[in-house]
């Protein structure tokens, strides 16, 4: 996690993790001192950081919005699912201080899909958030071409795992 995101305090738990029992996906809190943090599911392993970053460079970005616009209605459903998930995912007292006092931003968390970003504005941006979040939630509606481009999942070397960022 970097800048912002690298503050630990965001971290909820642990999504995923791999068989050498090292995070994959970290869950992180929608909202950190009353600003909205987007990213629900952070990708952390260091071998799928790189790929995705690898991948993004050769064009994967653009590829997979073309599938996701082939299934517009799954992808803007996924993305749905993401705004419930962040309310979900609030604890009970900002939870009732978004419903009372600051509606806009309950609405901007409600409204925000895969990373935070409004799901009627467009295809992913991101290759990392994507893979995290099929990562986490066991599907996407792109999980054909995540399948077929992101693999191997898992690196090739036991112990180079240093995406801990849970400290667990």
């Amino acid at each position: 996690m970097k800048g912002r995101r690298s503050d630990r305090s965001v971290v909820l738990g642990t999504a995923v993790r791999c068989r050498h029992g090292a995070p994959v996906v970290v869950i992180c809190a929608p909202v950190k001192d009353g600003v909205p943090f987007p990213t629900t599911f952070w990708l952390t392993c260091p071998h799928l950081v790189h790929r995705c970053a690898v991948l993004e460079s050769q064009g994967a970005v653009p590829e997979l919005r073309s599938v996701l616009e082939e299934n517009e209605t799954a992808w803007r459903a996924y993305n749905a699912l993401h705004g419930k998930i962040r309310l979900a995912l609030l604890a009970p007292r900002p939870a009732a201080i978004l419903r009372t006092r600051r509606r806009s931003l309950r609405d901007a968390l409600r409204r925000g899909g895969v990373g935070g970003m409004e799901y009627g504005t467009g295809g992913p941006k991101c290759l990392h958030l994507q893979t995290a979040s099929w990562l986490a939630l066991g599907r996407h509606p792109g999980e054909k071409f995540l399948e077929k481009t992101v693999v191997p999942l898992e690196c090739p070397l036991p112990g180079r795992c240093t995406g801990d960022v849970t400290g667990t």
